[in-house]
């Protein structure tokens, strides 16, 4: 693939890419590739990509969005795929800047909104009117060099900005390092004083581990601020918190102070070359410090010329098993979400090669995000994949707890996240140290392997659609905007769950056969069934109470009382027909 043009990497996962003649269409199916395969861990659940797209006319400037409930931030997308591939118009550029104008400011951004609210995508105002933090992505195949350029006028834009996180804009170059898992090396100069360069050289007994103590210019470390720099850390910048802006504050008021008043940064690589007082960083990834370097980014250009930041810098041989404690070790100061740190045990890659092996749709468990397909499934075009995070959360809800999952990957990673105990117990520590098939069981395997698999065909399968157009009168969708498939959506937890709860009733043994009946042969009907008894009726009434749930469906499903009511219907719900399978019927 390292030989490939990035249309052609796209042909491979979107068949007849090239041929596409209509801009508009080529430019949406752009992006929902990019969502897919590059900027597929950006969603906390595993959301119908379809639903963040919004471009067409009248779409005010937004191509596609993406909210994050938890922290209320939305990320703004747009996309071009230009026939060209060299420059953006004018035109063009000047749309994206006007847009980020009117966005600066929460009251700029609420008359904004209001201003657009007969065009804008419902969900999408809601969200604007709600957020308190906006960052922005331009998608393009367009020349490096000249993107770069663009971006550097955006981020002026927004220096002084609170409200705006962040701003990328990725070019074509960059897209296909991301693909390859390729890095652009960096250049770093030592920072010179007193008539010479003060830097520090230690390694362990191994040799396998280098270590460069040193000075870096500020200039230097805005280099490192891309995304692709940030593969192995556990966070990207914070935005202007209140931290981030005295960072920003220190370089701006007293920048030759700032090496003295910050921690440092570490910075990971495969290899290291001096070249007179300069280094060049192959495969550089910063682990700790992206708030320092986001921090700077928002810096006065002319003081960031005199910062100067300290920087350990860790050469590591290939297959170096001592990166993620790096990583952990280096960032147990802060306040990080729990999952990362279990991203690294052993049961999760045997999970993910059984998953391969079954061969019928091939789900991929991206257990870690730049994590390359095993050796023998290196030319393997994967069609399903499902994240570690919505995996386990999945999994939680199948074995009882719907309404911890729908809380999202907070409510069981932290320390006080109410699930923990769920998933300590779910997840002990002798399953995680699973080293191999050999040591778990076929049965086991499988049942994860059927869950996942039905998880991901509800909606891949536009099972929900389909259910949901059938079951809702032409009021009903016109008036819920995509009506009941949104409310399903959000509630396919609650499906595994009545799932689980049905199947714990019959023999425990033959599990594995009627989950997979179900998904071979029933699983609309299932989603049918449970849509038209239990749901439907829960939404209508929920409606009556609050016209507001027609466009908040994770407000629907996170009513504390849900399941309740849930459980309340489930009794009266027969599925015995669902759950019943021909004795010859037999596992593949």
């Amino acid at each position: 693939m390292p030989n490939l043009t990035l249309p052609q990497i796209i042909e491979n996962h979107k068949p007849g890419f090239s041929s596409t003649k209509n801009t508009t269409e080529k430019g949406k199916v752009f992006l929902k590739w990019f969502f897919e395969n590059v900027e597929n861990d950006i969603f906390t659940e595993k959301e119908d990509v379809d639903s963040c797209l919004v471009g067409g006319s009248g779409d005010c400037g937004i191509d596609a969005y993406y909210y994050n409930e938890e922290n209320k931030v939305l990320r703004l997308y747009q996309g071009k795929f230009k026939n060209n591939g060299t420059d953006l118009t004018e035109p063009e550029k000047n749309a994206w800047k006007n847009l980020i104008n009117s966005l600066k400011s929460h009251e700029l951004k609420a008359q904004w909104a209001n201003t657009n609210i007969n065009t804008l995508d419902k969900v999408l105002y809601y969200h604007l009117i709600n957020s308190d933090k906006i960052s922005f992505v331009y998608v393009t195949n367009c020349d490096e060099y000249k993107m770069k350029s663009y971006e550097y006028e955006l981020n002026e834009m927004i220096r002084e900005v609170e409200i705006i996180t962040d701003m990328t804009v990725y070019s074509e170059a960059e897209i296909v390092r991301l693909i390859n898992n390729e890095v652009k090396p960096v250049m770093a100069s030592f920072m010179r004083q007193n008539g010479g360069y003060h830097k520090f050289n230690y390694e362990n007994s191994d040799g396998n581990c280098k270590a460069y103590i040193m000075n870096i210019k500020g200039e230097d470390l805005i280099k490192l601020s891309k995304p692709e720099y940030f593969h192995e850390n556990i966070r990207f910048g914070l935005g202007n918190s209140k931290i981030n802006k005295s960072i920003t504050d220190t370089a701006n008021t007293q920048p030759e102070m700032f090496w003295f008043f910050n921690n440092g940064i570490t910075i990971t690589c495969k290899e290291v070359k001096e070249m007179g007082g300069s280094i060049i960083l192959k495969h550089a990834q910063v682990v700790n410090g992206a708030q320092t370097i986001h921090s700077l980014k928002k810096a006065l250009k002319e003081q960031i010329k005199s910062v100067s930041v300290l920087a350990k810098i860790l050469e590591l041989s290939e297959n170096n098993d001592v990166l993620d404690n790096i990583v952990r070790y280096n960032n147990s100061q802060n306040k990080i979400d729990g999952w990362q740190f279990y991203s690294n045990r052993s049961f999760w890659k045997v999970l993910r090669n059984y998953f391969l092996e079954k061969g019928v749709g091939y789900i991929d468990l991206i257990y870690k995000a730049g994590a390359k397909l095993p050796d023998n499934y290196q030319n393997l075009v994967v069609s399903n994949k499902v994240k570690l995070t919505e995996f386990i959360l999945a999994w939680v809800a199948y074995n009882g707890s719907p309404e911890i999952s729908k809380m999202g990957q907070a409510a069981i990673f932290k320390p006080e996240g109410k699930g923990k105990d769920i998933f300590d117990k779910l997840f002990s520590e002798e399953v995680l140290s699973i080293k191999s098939e050999e040591n778990i069981t076929e049965k086991e395997l499988k049942e994860y392997y059927l869950i996942s698999n039905i998880y991901i065909r509800m909606d891949k399968d536009n099972i929900l659609k389909e259910v949901a157009n059938e079951l809702l009168s032409g009021n009903e969708k016109k008036q819920a905007n995509k009506g009941i498939e949104t409310v399903l959506k959000h509630s396919r937890y609650y499906l595994l769950y009545i799932l689980k709860n049905r199947l714990d009733q019959l023999e425990k043994d033959n599990r594995n056969l009627y989950l997979q009946d179900i998904l071979e042969n029933k699983l609309r009907d299932f989603v049918k069934v449970c849509t038209e008894n239990i749901f439907l009726d829960l939404w209508r009434e929920a409606i009556k109470q609050d016209s507001n749930i027609i466009s908040n469906a994770p407000k629907f499903v996170k009513n504390s009382n849900f399941k309740t009511e849930v459980d309340k219907r489930l009794r009266k719900v027969d599925l015995s027909h669902l759950l019943s399978v021909r004795k010859d019927y037999s596992l593949i």
